[in-house]
């Protein structure tokens, strides 16, 4: 029996902010079958896993890829966060929280992107500007010969 993967199911069920209940209803079951499943009582088969990982919106190859520590760890590099030496206080945010933090950290970026984007329409316009002024330049030239 593989009671990591029951394991891992709830904690990743957990930071995508699903309870145990809407899991069930979504696989067909009641909550003391879908509870048995997340604490290795009972078997969950890859199909199942599938179903399971696509109504709390992941994969099954994340949920086998979960690893607490590195979650933990990564969100306290990429927030400040950091554990007292000997403390075994850890900061856990869910999916959402997980969100807001990488929306943070992506907002100056897309402003850069945004006015990338701005500045090339108006040096496109420019140059199409600059291409009729030649344009019409070798039209007199031609006109003159």
């Amino acid at each position: 029996m593989n009671k990591q993967r029951g394991f891992k199911v709830q904690k990743m069920r957990e930071l995508m902010g699903k309870k145990q209940i809407e899991v069930a209803r979504g696989l067909g079951i009641n909550q003391n079958s879908y509870s048995a499943w997340e604490a290795g009582k009972v078997e969950i088969s890859d199909e199942m896993l599938d179903k399971v990982a696509e109504i709390i919106g992941t994969t099954a190859e994340a949920i086998e890829a979960y690893d607490e520590g590195k979650i933990v760890n990564f969100i306290n590099n990429h927030t400040g966060n950091l554990n007292v030496a000997g403390s075994n206080h850890a900061t856990i945010y869910t999916c959402e929280d997980v969100h807001k933090i990488v929306d943070m950290a992506v907002a100056p970026w897309k402003e850069l992107v945004a006015s990338l984007e701005k500045q090339n329409v108006r040096l496109n316009e420019q140059i199409a500007m600059q291409h009729e002024q030649i344009m019409l330049l070798l039209g007199q030239r031609k006109g003159e010969g």
